[in-house]
């Protein structure tokens, strides 16, 4: 890359500080370090346009409903480079009554629905759209899901046990 090419990633420089800087690139020290500073891989950023209604792949009936008719749940799994063996996605289910069925911790953010999570010995936490839950690994309880559930989550990988 040439002198011109590195000024121009810096428009609120003076002329005084242009030409200093024009000097200082003329070194093949400065000119290296600038180059290894720019990015070579590109990471594909994949966006969901209205995660709220896109199509998710259908799972079929929840065999962990506690209810009948069973719920029934859908998944569209999101490869995210970079993101090692933690797992991302949109995840929909439809109303019922079943235990949480991770061990793993778990990032998510509702995006339509409504629903009661009550953790084993714990209080019941009202859930609707809009809402980011953070869950630690191991928790269990149980999710009333009164209106079709969809979040955005990210399931972290298995931490080996010490």
């Amino acid at each position: 890359m040439g002198c011109a090419t590195h000024l121009a990633k810096f428009p609120i420089l003076d002329l005084q500080i242009q030409d200093a800087a024009a000097t200082l690139l003329a070194s093949n020290q400065i000119r290296d370090f600038l180059n290894d500073q720019t990015p070579r891989d590109y990471m594909p950023v994949t966006v969901l346009s209205q995660t709220s209604t896109v199509a998710l792949p259908e799972d079929g009936p929840l065999l962990a409903s506690l209810t009948d008719p069973a719920s029934r749940t859908g998944t569209l799994h999101i490869p995210l480079e970079g993101a090692g063996d933690n797992r991302t996605g949109v995840w929909e289910c439809t109303p019922g009554r079943f235990a949480r069925q991770l061990k793993n911790a778990e990032l998510m953010h509702i995006v339509a629905g409504s629903c009661t999570f009550t953790p084993e010995g714990g209080e019941p936490h009202a859930i609707s759209a809009g809402d980011t839950l953070f869950f630690p690994a191991h928790t269990r309880g149980m999710w009333e899901i009164h209106q079709t559930l969809r979040k955005v989550f990210v399931v972290f990988a298995d931490i080996p046990e010490q």
